[in-house]
């Protein structure tokens, strides 16, 4: 109790919510951002519902890219899109059938996804890109590929404690 108590004063003053053991907190290493992930209902529940997020915000994204047209940043947030919502289908099967692909299907499919934006990120930083497109792209871009990481991120939490057809 008495560490929680120090862990709450000191994240209030750092300005980060507070997280009690009930949560799963990971530090992704990016300049953006730490990943708070309740994993508090059955992880392949959790990891559904950040793909489903995922997809929300990779369509936002892609609908503000396609009104700022930038490079090839336009078809890398639809096939992100496209990546995302197969693997929302996909991990839904995992547990139907007996197949051991669906997990790493998933995993490749939402890697690609943010490999998909972080390319578009790249474009953007280009010498031609008008800095208002710039500026009203990268805010979306980022909210989406943020949303993937936490998605990734419970996917493979879910993945590693899986099966494998080896074990």
């Amino acid at each position: 109790m008495e560490r929680d108590l120090k862990h709450a004063a000191l994240t209030r003053a750092q300005g980060l919510p507070f997280v009690s053991s009930w949560a799963f907190v990971m530090g992704l290493v990016t300049s953006f951002s730490l990943v708070v992930v309740d994993v508090s209902g059955s992880e392949q529940e959790e990891a559904l519902a950040a793909l489903s997020e995922s997809v929300s915000k990779a369509e936002s994204c892609a609908s503000v890219v396609k009104q700022n047209p930038v490079g090839d940043c336009a078809e890398n947030a639809d096939s992100s899109v496209e990546s995302l919502t197969k693997s929302v289908k996909e991990l839904g099967l995992v547990g139907k059938d007996s197949s051991p692909m669906h997990l790493s299907n998933v995993q490749t499919w939402v890697s690609t996804a943010l490999t998909d934006l972080d390319t578009c990120l790249e474009g953007l930083d280009g010498p031609k890109v008008d800095g208002k497109l710039k500026g009203a792209v990268t805010p979306k871009v980022l909210e989406a590929s943020q949303a993937i990481k936490k998605a990734l991120a419970l996917v493979n939490a879910f993945a590693s404690k899986q099966k494998t057809p080896m074990s």
